[in-house]
C-alpha cells in the first residue's frame, strides 16, 4: 500500500506530500520503527511506535511535536496498518 504523508510531524525524515510504502504484514511494533496507524481519534497517522509493557509511545521525528503516551485503555483502539518500509520525497520548488 502506498499513501501520501500529510503534515510535518515526522520531518525531516518524512515531509508533507512524501509517499510512503506500508507493509501491511508488519503490524507488531518492534524497536522504534515507523508505522502507519489509525489513532484513537480515528485519524490516520505515521509515527515511530515504542511498545511499553502496558502502553504505547508515539514519537515524532520533528522536535516541535511532543511524544504521545497512549494509555492502556486507549491502546486497543489503535489500529496499526503496517510498517513504513520505503518513502520517497516529493520535489520541492
Amino acid at each position: 500500500m502506498v499513501l501520501p504523508v500529510k503534515g510535518d510531524s515526522m520531518a525531516p525524515t518524512l515531509c508533507d506530500g512524501d509517499l510512503v510504502m506500508i507493509d501491511r504484514r508488519k503490524v507488531t511494533p518492534t524497536g522504534r520503527k515507523i508505522y502507519a496507524l489509525i489513532g484513537p481519534d480515528g485519524e490516520a497517522r505515521v509515527k515511530r511506535i515504542e511498545r511499553l509493557p502496558t502502553a504505547l509511545l508515539l514519537h515524532s521525528d520533528n522536535d516541535g511535536f511532543p511524544t504521545e503516551l497512549v494509555a492502556p485503555s486507549d491502546a486497543d483502539r489503535i489500529r496499526i496498518l503496517g510498517q513504513v518500509v520505503w518513502w520517497g520525497h516529493t520535489a520541492r520548488d
